[in-house]
């Protein structure tokens, strides 16, 4: 409320940032990703007695251990920008990724409808160690009408995350000290994934008594990845 007598004006103010991540975290689902509250926090110093403090939370984790911000701004042309700037839009995600000891990390932002705009760019972080950080734009549409922005927005959720997608094509998993990445794999919509190894070459089934042709090693590689 603003003002008194006669002349009150009344007045609501929203978090349109929050309201953004909130937003992307029913869409994210989709492609794998968990949006993370205060209780999914995690602890970024231990002290000299062992005890884990700082809470820290990125907005989403991919179930691959990917980390992923919101970020409710265009970052179309923005290749190079001043420190500070790039403080408050990179620093954060890639401090999320090293805390985790992930290679990938995400940010997902409003992507203009300008065609001549890249919606996807990655980036080789320059620490030696084949990390990356991919940003990837959701189109915003423009409608005349609210049903067709809602009909237009089905259809820009769907191409974002086939967009997502194709960056985790190749997903890779670290258990117990042991490595590998999957070529394909395919979320059910009950929730469990089925692992796709692709090869080029088989076995001759005039060497081996396989009638599927399919080589021991290659048999040996998906079962160590499942």
């Amino acid at each position: 409320e603003i003002g008194f007598g006669n002349s009150n004006i009344y007045g609501l103010l929203f978090d349109a940032a929050w309201l953004w991540e909130e937003y992307l975290a029913v869409v994210l689902k989709d492609v794998g990703f968990k949006h993370h509250t205060k209780k999914d926090a995690y602890k970024l110093f231990v002290n000299h007695e062992g005890e884990q403090f700082q809470k820290v939370i990125p907005d989403y984790v991919h179930f691959n251990n990917y980390i992923a911000d919101a970020k409710y701004i265009p970052l179309d042309h923005y290749e190079k920008m001043n420190a500070d700037k790039a403080a408050a839009v990179y620093y954060k995600t890639i401090m999320y990724m090293y805390l985790k000891a992930t290679a990938h990390g995400f940010l997902f932002y409003p992507h203009k409808s300008a065609p001549e705009d890249k919606k996807v760019n990655s980036y080789l972080i320059n620490n030696g160690k084949d990390c990356f950080l991919h940003k990837i734009g959701m189109n915003i549409p423009h409608a005349d009408d609210y049903t067709a922005f809602c009909s237009s927005m089905i259809a820009s959720e769907q191409e974002y995350t086939n967009e997502i997608a194709k960056v985790l094509a190749e997903a890779s998993f670290r258990y117990d000290g042991c490595f590998c990445s999957v070529d394909i794999l395919v979320r059910n919509d009950d929730g469990t994934y089925d692992m796709y190894e692709v090869k080029s070459s088989r076995q001759k089934e005039s060497k081996k008594k396989n009638p599927k042709g399919v080589k021991d090693k290659h048999v040996m590689d998906a079962s160590y990845q499942r």
